[in-house]
């Protein structure tokens, strides 16, 4: 075998030990007579239990869809080449959400699923109103470090449907443009951006001024 060859045999084998390598899962403390699912819905609850909300959402029904919707549709920030292109771009070999659609199941099925999917945004923006599975999360616990009995360990990660990272992608350049502009001192949550070239600013500010 050539020495190319065998290299790239061995990355492969390589590859697969790592993939079937079994990863760390969350094991309650001896003596606590739970099931370890239930234990961590217990945590999961303390941290996602909404104690800073002030009110509670509203949870009323949208409106029964009609043949002759009661509004402009033409007038809503979505189009079907935005659509088109936004899908094709998505990311693919991601976990999906609770409806484990992935995006590699939606790209086949573009003439016929855009047309769709550009109503139901609309319809979407007129009602501010999404499907319920666009607001579900499926939470899946990555251990970080320390002992595995401690649910605090975990770092959570959350999968979302596809269609709603569709929906959000297709709506961010109306609200950057919409928007107020953002102070130029955030430097999180921005593209090309973060909170670690603040503190350099800062840093170097502070070099500058001796303070």
């Amino acid at each position: 075998m050539a020495t190319g060859e065998y290299t790239k045999a061995m990355a492969r084998f390589s590859r697969i030990h790592k993939n079937r390598t079994i990863k760390p899962s969350f094991s309650p403390e001896p003596g606590i007579n739970r099931a370890p699912a239930d234990v961590m819905a217990d945590h999961l609850n303390g941290i996602f239990v909404g104690h800073l909300l002030t009110s509670t959402p509203d949870q009323d029904s949208p409106p029964t869809l009609t043949s002759s919707p009661p509004f402009d549709l033409d007038l809503c920030p979505f189009s079907s080449d935005q659509i088109h292109e936004t899908l094709k771009q998505l990311p693919r070999k991601k976990a999906p959400g609770v409806d484990h659609i992935q995006t590699e199941m939606l790209l086949p099925l573009l003439p016929t699923l855009v047309p769709q999917l550009l109503y139901l945004f609309r319809v979407c923006w007129q009602w501010s109103y999404t499907p319920f599975s666009w607001r579900v999360a499926q939470v899946v616990p990555i251990h970080k470090k320390g002992s595995k009995t401690d649910p605090g360990n975990f770092r959570l990660i959350s999968l979302t449907s596809t269609f709603r990272k569709l929906f959000e992608k297709c709506l961010y350049p109306s609200l950057l443009e919409q928007s107020p502009t953002l102070d130029i001192a955030q430097g999180g949550f921005r593209e090309s951006r973060s909170s670690l070239d603040q503190v350099q600013c800062l840093i170097k500010i502070c070099s500058i001024l001796r303070i």
